[in-house]
């Protein structure tokens, strides 16, 4: 019965290809529309923030559409690197928490994180670095069984 855990694996696929295409939209769309915004005595560092947490953020979300392909068509030998990529996003979200207290550069990295960030907002809304790879893990290890 290999096939109980091949459907919530495509499932996974088509919304983690979601998410990750979904936040490379916002996050391009973001890049584009901000140059308006100026730097501030309070915030002089903004613009390096928020270059530097675009590019990561587009590179989670970018990953995670590659991987939701892989996971649509069955790969199994990817879900090791999806946990990674979950775990690295979750250390990342929780880490800007603790830049933010930086005196010296703290004011532009808070103001950055609520701009960059948009596009892996809505897998952290959901919980999905928590639950995805542990459903990811599932499915390995019932597929692995058989």
């Amino acid at each position: 019965m290999k096939k109980i855990a091949t459907i919530p694996l495509r499932c996974l696929g088509y919304l983690t290809t979601l998410l990750g295409a979904f936040g490379l939209i916002v996050n391009l769309n973001d890049l584009c529309h901000l140059s308006a915004f100026p730097n501030t005595p309070d915030q002089p560092y903004f613009w390096n923030a928020y270059y530097v947490m675009t590019a990561i953020s587009t590179l989670f979300c970018l990953s995670m559409v590659v991987l939701g392909m892989k996971f649509m068509r069955l790969k199994l030998r990817f879900v090791s690197l999806f946990v990674a990529v979950c775990a690295l996003e979750l250390l990342y979200s929780f880490g800007l928490g603790r830049l933010w207290a930086n005196p010296r550069f703290g004011r532009s990295i808070a103001t950055a994180t609520g701009v960059a960030n948009i596009g892996l907002g809505f897998q952290l809304i959901i919980f999905f670095p928590i639950w995805a790879p542990l459903l990811a893990l599932w499915c390995k290890s019932y597929m692995r069984r058989e």
